[in-house]
């Protein structure tokens, strides 16, 4: 399973393998919104997540 943690909110899911964009489907978050996270690196919507990948979810903030 894939672990992925959402900053903003402070909790966790699970969830199947496959893309950054399915998994952010699946548990309802909007792409537009986050930065995810693996290993210090930014995935991009298309990369393809493995089994027991860690992924934080980051807030997308913007200022002016």
């Amino acid at each position: 399973m894939v672990t992925v943690h959402n900053e903003k909110t402070g909790t966790q899911h699970t969830t199947k393998r496959g893309s950054v964009k399915e998994i952010l489907k699946e548990i309802n978050i909007n792409s537009e919104t986050v930065l995810v996270v693996r290993n210090n690196t930014v995935l991009t919507l298309d990369k393809e997540v493995k089994e027991d990948d860690v992924l934080m979810l980051l807030s997308v903030i913007s200022g002016g």
